[in-house]
């Protein structure tokens, strides 16, 4: 074993009973709070923006073709618009309106409207149980109202006209915001009810890949006339996504700055030790030892805490991170939050550049003390040996 690292572990053993092992405990256990504290703060937050896109693509169009005018739906166009990329084209039409219950006590909602192909529904990926023709109401909207398969609702457009329709089916897509409003209803049925006899308001498009949406958007903008809109979910999500990268990056700075207060005890911890071990040093100077060798010691042993407090904290993270996602011990308020329990992302590049991030700080915060060691002076720490 190297004379130095031999050095360092007797070193950083000390005496148990004396408060500098005492400090070096600490300082370990500060890293390692640190650290996990980092990585699962950020792996919730990834989560977090990771299931959130997940659930709106599943349900909302990737790209979508609107006009500030009701238009005609141009089948033509599907011929056209072809694209390896393009897994479903449909027609669709959006609305509002108020849904009530036929009890003795109604109730009543205000409700999102969406017209769709009932041979399309497949394509929303969503959770979906429904036979038959009628409508399909979100999760929460049947909840609130109370109602099942085959109950019947009395739907009222803001058109002032009305019909009673039966419930086909229930429809889950994950985000509070849709399933505590969404109605579908079939495209004509739809077109009917909202006075749209054969006008949409706009088209609807689904990729093999949500990512490479800009690429697909120039490629139909060549044969979307100008007075059409290609708008992509990056566009029309813009703002909730960059609130969410803005929190994310402030996270992360948060919990950098703690970790970099914790590695700074290791400072703290080396001092009290190079005060402690000043006649060690000095009879370590008086065999021979250089002042760069006496410096590379304490460096070393600032090193070793900063390592082992890192690879504690990992573990204890991995283990947090494994229990909420598949526990989910955490519940979240699904109005607020979209969803109703907190997600998780294990991402190992977040492990390796956090467990980076510690050993460079570790490596800072040894600096003054090895500086301080390596510059006492002989005659001083044998002076009264």
């Amino acid at each position: 074993m190297n004379c130095l690292v031999f050095l360092t572990l007797k070193s950083l053993k000390g005496k148990r009973d004396s408060f500098a092992h005492f400090s070096t405990l600490v300082s370990i256990l500060g890293v390692s709070v640190g650290v996990a504290a980092v990585i699962v703060v950020m792996g919730v937050m990834s989560g977090f923006d990771e299931e959130l896109q997940n659930r709106i693509l599943s349900f909302k169009p990737h790209i979508s073709i609107i006009s500030w005018e009701k238009f005609a739906y141009p089948v033509t166009w599907e011929k056209k618009i072809r694209s390896p990329e393009i897994t479903a084209i449909y027609p669709v039409i959006w609305g509002e309106g108020m849904l009530k219950t036929l009890k003795d006590v109604p109730l009543s909602k205000g409700v999102i409207i969406k017209g769709i192909p009932w041979n399309k529904l497949p394509d929303l990926k969503i959770k979906l149980n429904y036979e038959g023709k009628g409508i399909i109401v979100g999760k929460g909207l049947a909840r609130r109202l109370g109602v099942k398969k085959g109950d019947k609702l009395f739907l009222l457009t803001t058109r002032l006209e009305g019909k009673v329709l039966p419930v086909a089916g229930i429809a889950e897509t994950g985000i509070y915001q849709f399933d505590s409003s969404l109605v579908l209803l079939p495209l004509t049925q739809a077109q009917e009810l909202l006075g749209m006899q054969g006008e949409i308001s706009g088209i609807d498009i689904k990729l093999k890949n949500p990512q490479k949406v800009e690429e697909v958007r120039k490629y139909l903008e060549k044969f979307v006339p100008k007075n059409f809109s290609v708008l992509t979910w990056k566009e029309t999500e813009k703002t909730l996504f960059a609130a969410l990268r803005m929190e994310k990056l402030t996270m992360f700075t948060i919990m950098s700055l703690i970790l970099i207060v914790a590695t700074l005890s290791i400072t703290a911890s080396l001092i009290l030790k190079v005060m402690e071990k000043q006649k060690d040093v000095g009879i370590l100077r008086a065999l021979g030892f250089t002042p760069r060798e006496i410096g590379r010691i304490f460096l070393y042993q600032g090193l070793l805490i900063g390592i082992t407090g890192g690879v504690i904290g990992e573990v204890i993270a991995l283990a947090l991170e494994l229990l909420i996602k598949y526990r989910k011990i955490v519940s979240l308020p699904q109005e607020i939050y979209f969803l109703s329990y907190l997600p998780v992302k294990i991402d190992p590049w977040m492990f390796l550049w956090i467990m980076i991030f510690s050993i460079f700080t570790s490596l800072l915060a040894t600096i003054l003390p090895s500086y301080r060691a390596s510059h006492i002076e002989v005659s001083r720490a044998l002076r009264y040996e």
